[in-house]
């Protein structure tokens, strides 16, 4: 019974350390720059309530059943050697579960040009393939790095021949897609200089071809200078920075500014989930290079200290 108090508090001061903030900052706005009318302001204060209460048991749950059947799951289907139901179960799942994700939920209902279901069954099979993808990467051991090229330069390939309104809402699928949660300092970092970059192109409508394309070359040539295990928690982190709150308050945040000076809802306001899931990948890698650097230069002292020991023998006297 303690255990599950001792996670369920945890659970608790996680929600509230990720909603307060937000709280914190709506509040100092609603009594500053952007009055809102009190009915409102407190049907955001108790749907900031639910919202702490909704996380704290959704996130228990996730770590409580649903991370320990996804391990047994996949467990299993790596021992069935069977190649086809691996592959048709990943679909499956993906697809599955993406349909559930309720950051999707949220940005297709603000999208106007695409109908929703067609959005979230469009997102799911994409979901459904890729997730074959990552398996056949596991079982054949594919370089992260070479996919990466590959399927990102195929992306870019496609947006040459794509209307404008969907270029936006199609990178901010790929970052609602993966869902909640935490946002560590490097990750925080990044995030950070997503929204500011994000915002100017809203005030400027600057279309985010300029800024998608450099950042995600910046992040796949890095890959090739950094220690491995950066670049896969790179590219996940990207992914969960982009959670609930980005699609439910950034995205809306960014939808008001653009209306407010006139510009383009669809073109130039989506695309900020998309700057969020990007940056957190230049970010952690960078960290990465650091650490790579560091581990060099630690090495070739040892190298030095060595070398300068081995000259002597055990009987010669050292003057210090």
């Amino acid at each position: 019974m303690n255990f599950y108090q001792t996670k369920l508090t945890e659970k608790r001061n996680e929600a509230l350390k990720a909603v307060l903030p937000i709280l914190g900052i709506v509040l100092f706005l609603s009594f500053t720059i952007a009055p809102v009318p009190p009915g409102i302001l407190l049907l955001f204060l108790f749907a900031a309530l639910l919202l702490v209460v909704g996380m704290m048991f959704f996130t228990l749950g996730a770590e409580l059943s649903m991370v320990p059947m996804g391990e047994r799951a996949g467990t299993k289907m790596a021992k069935s050697m069977r190649l086809e139901i691996i592959l048709f179960l990943c679909f499956l799942l993906g697809f599955i579960i993406t349909i559930s994700e309720p950051d999707l939920q949220v940005l297709a209902e603000q999208v106007p040009s695409v109908p929703n279901q067609i959005l979230i069954i469009a997102v799911a099979s994409g979901v459904g393939f890729f997730l074959i993808m990552a398996m056949l990467r596991m079982l054949f051991s594919i370089r992260l790095s070479a996919l990466l090229i590959f399927f990102y330069g195929l992306i870019f390939i496609l947006v040459l021949f794509v209307p404008k309104d969907f270029l936006a809402v199609a990178f901010d699928s790929g970052g609602v897609t993966t869902g909640p949660m935490t946002v560590p300092f490097i990750m925080s970092l990044g995030v950070a200089a997503s929204v500011g970059i994000a915002m100017f192109r809203v005030l400027t409508g600057i279309s985010i071809f300029w800024f998608i394309v450099p950042g995600y070359l910046i992040a796949i040539c890095l890959s090739f200078f950094v220690p491995k295990i950066f670049t896969a928690i790179a590219f996940d982190s990207g992914g969960v920075a982009s959670g609930p709150m980005t699609a439910t308050f950034l995205l809306p945040f960014a939808m008001g500014a653009c209306q407010a000076i006139g510009g383009n809802i669809v073109q130039d306001a989506f695309g900020i989930v998309a700057m969020v899931a990007m940056t957190p990948l230049i970010a952690i890698q960078l960290l990465g290079a650091v650490y790579q650097m560091k581990s060099l230069h630690a090495k070739a002292i040892e190298t030095v200290s060595d070398s300068y020991l081995d000259a002597w023998s055990e009987n010669d006297i050292i003057e210090l």
